[in-house]
């Protein structure tokens, strides 16, 4: 879905944090950026294909597989050609652009997009595959006054440039996995799940710290299950059941 990306300007307000911060973290520490891909063929080879297209994996990409050509690697005096496969596809989506392109947009101004080196991925960024773009250059009327044919065209490379660049945004359905009604809700189950702890026909226990104690005693080794964050989460359980349990008491 288009929802899930936002420029770079945006993907800042979202962090609380500069332009200029932003464009140093995706410098420093590599951080995914995406390209809209239309209608554009892209190339593997042997060691690196696309899977047969499963939307259920691929939700912001598609492609049509056109099958293989057969290429011949020149090895050089006294070497045998090897003849290695091809695979083309026609991309329409959303692709990770590899990272020296976008070095190279942010620190120069644009890119070329002809034999870029791009990333299909997985909706969860789990699996990639690194292709490489075929853009042909496109043709441009060059109009000079007082030329018999009125002009030329002349071929100019497509580019890529900061205004292309794109990032997942901190506020889609991967990164922010509950609406507030259903966080909410969560508490709620949170906190009936405690009353009913220590309810004498529920666990009998006779107050939260042994609940808390309990849990960090056999779970503690579980990321989250600590004294700390197990309180804070039963207050905020508490805050927002409010009184809706007690009305059942």
């Amino acid at each position: 879905m288009a929802s899930d990306f936002v420029d770079l300007a945006t993907r800042a307000r979202e962090l609380g944090i500069t332009d200029g911060l932003l464009r140093a973290r995706i410098l420093s520490e590599k951080l995914d950026c995406f390209v809209y891909i239309a209608r554009l063929d892209a190339y593997g080879n042997e060691e690196s294909f696309l899977p047969p297209y499963d939307r259920a994996l691929f939700e912001h990409v598609a492609w049509r597989d056109y099958g293989s050509s057969i290429d011949y690697e020149v090895m050089g005096h006294g070497h045998s050609d090897i003849l290695k496969r091809r695979p083309r596809y026609r991309i329409d989506g959303w692709v990770i652009m590899y990272e020296g392109e976008v070095d190279r947009v942010l620190t120069i101004g644009e890119a070329e997009l002809h034999g870029s080196t791009i990333y299909v991925v997985t909706n969860d960024r789990s699996d990639g595959y690194g292709l490489l773009v075929d853009a042909p250059c496109k043709k441009e009327w060059v109009t000079i006054v007082g030329s018999e044919d009125g002009g030329f065209y002349r071929e100019v490379p497509q580019m890529i440039r900061r205004e292309d660049l794109f990032m997942r945004s901190e506020s889609n359905s991967e990164n922010k996995r509950f609406s507030p009604r259903e966080e909410a809700s969560l508490f709620r189950i949170v906190a009936a799940m405690l009353a009913l702890l220590q309810a004498n026909d529920g666990g009998g226990f006779p107050s939260q710290a042994k609940v808390i104690d309990l849990l960090t005693d056999r779970f503690g080794a579980a990321e989250g299950i600590s004294k700390r964050n197990l309180e804070k989460v039963f207050a905020e359980a508490a805050r927002v059941a409010g009184q809706d349990l007690k009305h059942q008491a």
